[in-house]
């Protein structure tokens, strides 16, 4: 018995059978929200980088590895045709779930410890990329672009060999596969199987950022000194492509913005790195940035948003700056769009 009767419905899988779900959003809007964090993928990769060791935990259904308390269940109740009913572990839908599971596997494994290594794209993962066919629409060549593009921070030339291919994603653009987009589909496949390495961040030592900024686009690669022998590491690579307003900027303006990018990109290593970062930009008033006194607002605007950010600009030769070149002059359409770049 129940003062809680949430309605549940049938959704098709697939495969012919069906899902059942129940519709909690009446509970939820009533339910005070546990606000317990949640991982992010991009930093249990950089944290788990440094593991001689990795493990998994095989949860079938993990929800339904969590008893409800006798409160819980009645909460949980749903009505159907045939009775009232309620569920003896965790439900989906029930807006405190993830957080509720999240807590449980943090309590489980509090105590171990994991400690070096490298980060590389998944053998499986990669196998599916090289044996995807040929595109032949629009939604094919997305889902390509999107499975692919998840290891670009492996790849620091990604954008150069994707250009042809994020061309026809545009909407506005006849899909018309060619020998170039074949091209660009094979290498990128190459790439691919090679399995790139960056380096996992070691948060202890301190980060080298190179940044460059081209007509087109801004690009930056984040670095690493080995502690032994002292040679750069690739920890992330970022491009995005300028918008059109943007285009127009003068060079000060697009080498501020590509730090300003790189910065918004990278801050999950950069906000609270214990070291002072060192940026390395081929724009020698760049190194100026927080002592130069002008009215550009926009400048002014930019240079307040990185004050969180212990850093130091220092000139580098653009010879030297190769990486970071390179991905300014083919970057990658970025969808995120945040106020500092406004």
């Amino acid at each position: 018995m129940s003062p809680w009767a949430s309605p549940c419905l049938l959704i098709p899988k697939p495969d012919g059978s069906f899902r059942f779900c129940t519709d909690y959003r009446k509970v939820n809007q009533v339910t005070v929200q546990d606000s317990y964090p949640l991982p992010l993928i991009d930093d249990i990769i950089d944290e788990i980088g440094q593991s001689p060791f990795i493990t998994t935990i095989d949860l079938l259904k993990g929800y339904y590895q969590i008893p409800l308390t006798p409160r819980a269940k009645k909460v949980s109740a749903f009505v159907t045709p045939f009775g009232l009913y309620q569920y003896k572990v965790l439900s989906f839908g029930l807006s405190n779930a993830p957080a509720t599971f999240q807590r449980m596997i943090n309590f489980i494994i509090q105590d171990l410890e994991v400690g070096q290594g490298v980060v590389r794209p998944k053998s499986a993962n990669v196998e599916a990329i090289l044996s995807f066919p040929t595109p032949s629409t629009r939604k094919e060549l997305l889902r390509f672009l999107g499975m692919a593009g998840y290891y670009r921070r492996f790849c620091s030339n990604f954008s150069t060999f994707a250009a042809p291919l994020t061309d026809l994603t545009s909407s506005s653009v006849p899909f018309q596969w060619n020998d170039v987009c074949n091209q660009s589909f094979a290498r990128l496949k190459t790439l691919l199987a090679s399995h790139p390495v960056v380096h996992a961040p070691d948060f202890s030592q301190p980060f080298h950022l190179q940044i460059d900024a081209s007509g087109v686009g801004v690009g930056a690669v984040l670095l690493q000194p080995d502690p032994v022998s002292g040679i750069l590491h690739p920890v992330a690579y970022h491009s995005a492509k300028l918008k059109k307003h943007q285009i127009g900027y003068s060079t000060i303006e697009k080498e501020t913005l590509a730090l300003i990018s790189a910065l918004q990109k990278l801050q999950c290593y950069l906000r609270h790195a214990q070291h002072t970062t060192l940026v390395f930009s081929d724009h020698n008033p760049l190194a100026l940035l927080n002592s130069m006194k002008n009215n550009n607002h926009r400048i002014l605007r930019w240079a307040l948003w990185t004050q969180p950010y212990n850093i130091v600009v220092k000139h580098i030769k653009g010879v030297d700056n190769i990486i970071a070149d390179s991905l300014s002059r083919s970057p990658i359409s970025d969808p995120e769009d945040t106020s500092p770049l406004s």
